[in-house]
C-alpha cells in the first residue's frame, strides 16, 4: 500500500507553491496558465492539493475558508475548483481535490485492517506517496497536470505536500516537472518602494526543501519596476525574464493575455512543446464585454447560512 503507482510516460507536470502569505491568487494563476495551454492545443487538467486537516469542504466556515465548491460527484471542495471550472470549461470531480485529512483517514483505515502489514506508518514516505498516487490518478489521460499545493510553503502542516511533489519530480524525471512559486511583494507606503525581503525569504525557503523554482510570479498592488525582479533573481538563480510581475488587474480575466504577453507563455511552450500560437478571443471578448458600461441595475437576493466574506 506504500507504493507508488505508475505515471503516464509522455504526461507533464505544472506545480503552483506560493510564499509570504495564502490568498495571493495561485488559484487563479493555475487556472490562467490552463487556460492558456488549452488555447494552444493542449489538453489540461488541473488539481488542487489542500493540507489542512479537514476530511472535506463540507463543514468549513466559508468565512475563514471561502465559498465550499461541490463537484458533479457531489464532492464538497475548495472554492479554487470553482475558478478552474470557470476558467478551463471542465467538470471536476473528488479526484481533483485532494485534502490531506482525507489522506490520512484513508492511511489510517488501511492501518487499521492491517494493509502495511505491520510496518511502521509514516508521513514519509506512506502519506508522501499517497499525494503523489492522488497526483497520477488525477492527471490520468491529459497531456500536462497542473497541481496548486494550499497555503503556504513552510506551513507546518503543508511539509508533506512539499516534500511530495520534490520526490514526484525525482521519480518522473525533472524535465517532466515545471515549478512555479508565486510571491507577493508588498508596497511601503511611506518610503514609496516595493520590498523583496519576504519574497527573498519565501524562496529561501523553497530551496531549503530541494525545489528550485523555474520561475517566479510576483503579485503586487500596480506594476512594480524592473528593480523588483533584478533583486529577485539575482539573489536567487532565476533568469530574470522568469521573475514574471503579475500586478492586481481590472478583472481577473484579463490575466490569461497578461500571460501570454509576459516570458512565461515562452516558458510553458518551450516545456510543454505546444509551439501553436494561443487562440485568446474568447477571453479577449469577455474582458471587453466586461469593460463596456452599463446602466441597468440587477438585485441579487442570496440565500446563504454564512454571509461574513466577500468571496
Amino acid at each position: 500500500m506504500d507504493s507508488i503507482k505508475r505515471h503516464g510516460e509522455k504526461q507533464k507536470y505544472i506545480f503552483v507553491t506560493g510564499g509570504v502569505l495564502s490568498g495571493v491568487g495561485k488559484g487563479i494563476t493555475a487556472a490562467s496558465i490552463g487556460a492558456v495551454l488549452q488555447a494552444k492545443g493542449v489538453n489540461v487538467s488541473i488539481q488542487k492539493c489542500d493540507p489542512y486537516l479537514n476530511v472535506d469542504a463540507g463543514l468549513l466556515n466559508p468565512a475563514e475558508h471561502g465559498e465550499c465548491f461541490v463537484t458533479k460527484d457531489g464532492a464538497e471542495t475548495d472554492l479554487d475548483l470553482g475558478h478552474y471550472e470557470r476558467f478551463l470549461d471542465i467538470e471536476l470531480t473528488q479526484k481533483n481535490a485532494t485534502l490531506s485529512g482525507r489522506l490520512l483517514l484513508n492511511l489510517i483505515n488501511t492501518e487499521r485492517a492491517g494493509g502495511f502489514h505491520g510496518k511502521t506508518v509514516q508521513l514519509v514516505p506512506h502519506l508522501t506517496n499517497a499525494i503523489q498516487n492522488s497526483i497520477i490518478d488525477a492527471s490520468e489521460g491529459t497531456d500536462v497536470h497542473i497541481v496548486e499545493i494550499g497555503g503556504t510553503v513552510g506551513d507546518y502542516e503543508g511539509l508533506s505536500f512539499v516534500e511530495a511533489i520534490r520526490e514526484f519530480g525525482q521519480r518522473v524525471g525533472r524535465e517532466k516537472c515545471l515549478y512555479l512559486h508565486v510571491v507577493y511583494v508588498p508596497f511601503i507606503g511611506t518610503s514609496k518602494e516595493y520590498k523583496t525581503k519576504p519574497a527573498q525569504n519565501a524562496l529561501k525557503d523553497l530551496r531549503s526543501f530541494g525545489i528550485f523554482p523555474d520561475a517566479v510570479i510576483v503579485r503586487t498592488e500596480a506594476t512594480a519596476s524592473d528593480n523588483v525582479a533584478r533583486k529577485i533573481s539575482m539573489l536567487n538563480g532565476i533568469p530574470e525574464k522568469y521573475v514574471v510581475s503579475m500586478p492586481n488587474l481590472d478583472t481577473v480575466y484579463r490575466i490569461p493575455t497578461t500571460i501570454v504577453d509576459s516570458p512565461l507563455h515562452e516558458l510553458l511552450t518551450d516545456f510543454t512543446g505546444a509551439t501553436t500560437a494561443p487562440e485568446l478571443s474568447k477571453w479577449q471578448n469577455l474582458v471587453d464585454k466586461q469593460s463596456q458600461h452599463n446602466d441597468k441595475t440587477v438585485t441579487v437576493g442570496v440565500v446563504a447560512k454564512y454571509m461574513d466574506n466577500e468571496d
